[in-house]
């Protein structure tokens, strides 16, 4: 009869090696398929702005110069006070009223708001038009600006001149490609370890059968024998 046995390592690479084309064209698959849908997809683009508030200043932003002192940036805990007034309703519903092709919730969805280590408060946008990302941050820190006007008692907002994404941030056709091209290569093995498997037990099945039948056979021959 048909002995089970154990499998090692060597059978694995065997088996691997035996379906290595499929597992190469289901790779292939995968990449062409992830880098074709990642090129279909609208791409977005990303602005960026980042300001902090000095916590002193020798000069009011009235007399139209820089300030010649300024101690450093907020701390972290007052930074993300302010990072809540930018993620208040309020703020987003002053942008959208300034952008006539976007709405609220366009808004809300494009727009993050984040501290960086040294204290200062990052403002992004996303959009598939990066002129409209860009303005969507200026509004962002034109807001903060009017609302804090009073409060700050002049202290002016040191703000570094928005950035945009000269290539999309999403999709990354190349990131995808690979990503796909790798879980290809995950998604072969599997599928070529599962098709070995079924291949081996339907072999091992049919010499269980040959056996049995040259089992069965000799019986009759042995009987056979015996009435003669």
């Amino acid at each position: 009869m048909v002995e089970h046995t154990a499998h090692d390592g060597d059978d694995y690479w065997a088996a691997l090696y035996r379906r290595r084309w499929l597992i190469l064209l289901v790779a292939t698959l995968s990449a062409v398929f992830s880098g074709f849908f990642s090129s279909v997809i609208t791409p977005l683009y990303e602005a960026s702005a980042q300001f902090y508030v000095p916590q002193d200043a020798t000069t009011s932003p009235e007399s139209g110069l820089m300030p010649t002192l300024i101690r450093g940036p907020i701390l972290r805990d007052q930074a993300r006070t302010y990072v809540a007034v930018l993620e208040s309703r309020d703020a987003s519903i002053a942008v959208a009223d300034q952008l006539k092709n976007r709405s609220l919730e366009d808004v809300l969805r494009a727009a993050d708001f984040d501290v960086s280590p040294s204290a200062s408060i990052v403002v992004y946008a996303r959009d598939k038009d990066p002129t409209v990302a860009k303005r969507m941050v200026e509004l962002f820190v034109q807001y903060f600006r009017t609302f804090y006007s009073l409060r700050l008692n002049d202290t002016p907002i040191v703000v570094e001149k928005p950035f945009v994404s000269q290539k999309p941030v999403f999709p990354i056709v190349a990131l995808n490609t690979m990503i796909g091209a790798v879980g290809g290569v995950l998604l072969g093995i599997i599928y070529g370890l599962f098709l070995d498997y079924l291949q081996v037990r339907a072999l091992a099945k049919r010499m269980r059968e040959l056996e049995r039948q040259d089992w069965l056979n000799s019986i009759f021959a042995e009987e056979l024998d015996k009435s003669e």
